[in-house]
């Protein structure tokens, strides 16, 4: 028998645990970031957060390789309402200014697919913007928002590639991908975007344009005909306006924060 087997076989051990522990590492350093539940929104890598006090939101723009990542975060339990309800937009302008010709809309308007609205914080309900300042936590409510998303599986998609555009699904084999699901308290979404899928071609280096909007529901007058968003928003280009209705939003400043976009326009250098 080789005596000098056993010795060979310890050496072998000790190379593979050094090299699987190397792998780990690595991977460590390759995962997305994801929000925490605090104030500092903690990321896993270093991106910068900012906070929009209108909008209620926290958001993050990077790249990883080719794919353009779009985190948003958001805390507010009427904001959230909001967003599950009313929908939400992505714009990409290559050229690093404001025209919204290429987007994302997801979650889609419930009252143009005639779903029931979400129903929320009773009127009057105050939370606070950051990410642990306010009291509690509503679990019938975000179980309520929770079963809202389990039925947006669809996107709207205009101004890609022409293949690309109208309703499709949110895991697209293009590589186009969005979410929304909740991290405890926290409404999380997260958008990717390959660059390959712009009809434009982007170069190293490039500045390009990110507008974020939460959709406000649009107002109607005493005719019951639709009016637009007290802010001026409403549909961007390729994309028409939600019709509003399907039930009163709270009272007060809180409800007419229901009625108003919130725009978000931020830069990303890639």
């Amino acid at each position: 028998m080789n005596k000098q087997a056993p010795v060979s076989c310890l050496l072998l051990l000790l190379i593979l645990s050094n090299t699987g522990r190397l792998t780990a590492q690595t991977g460590i350093a390759q995962h997305k970031p994801a929000f925490t539940n605090n104030v500092n929104v903690s990321v896993e890598m270093p991106v910068k957060k900012n906070y929009d006090e209108d909008a209620m939101s926290w958001y993050a723009l990077y790249t990883t390789g080719d794919i353009i990542h779009v985190y948003v975060a958001v805390t507010d339990p009427l904001q959230q309402r909001k967003i599950i309800t009313n929908g939400m937009e992505l714009w990409i302008d290559a050229k690093g200014k404001k025209n919204k010709k290429t987007g994302i809309s997801f979650p889609i308007n419930l009252h143009a697919a005639n779903e029931k609205p979400v129903q929320g914080p009773p009127a009057g309900f105050k939370a606070a913007g950051g990410f642990n300042n306010h009291i509690g936590t509503d679990t019938n409510n975000i179980q309520l928002l929770e079963k809202a998303i389990a039925l947006q599986r669809e996107m709207k998609l205009t101004g890609f590639k022409e293949e690309l555009n109208g309703t499709q699904n949110i895991n697209h084999p293009s590589g186009i991908k969005v979410s929304l699901y909740f991290k405890k308290d926290t409404l999380v979404y997260d958008a990717q975007l390959p660059l390959n899928t712009l009809n434009e071609q982007l170069l190293v280096n490039s500045r390009i344009s990110i507008c974020i909007i939460e959709k406000g529901m649009a107002m109607q007058d005493f005719e019951g005909n639709q009016m637009p968003a007290p802010d001026g928003g409403g549909g961007a280009d390729g994309m028409a306006p939600p019709p509003g209705g399907g039930g009163p939003p709270p009272a007060g400043e809180d409800g007419m924060r229901m009625f108003q976009d919130n725009i978000i326009w931020c830069k990303l250098l890639l």
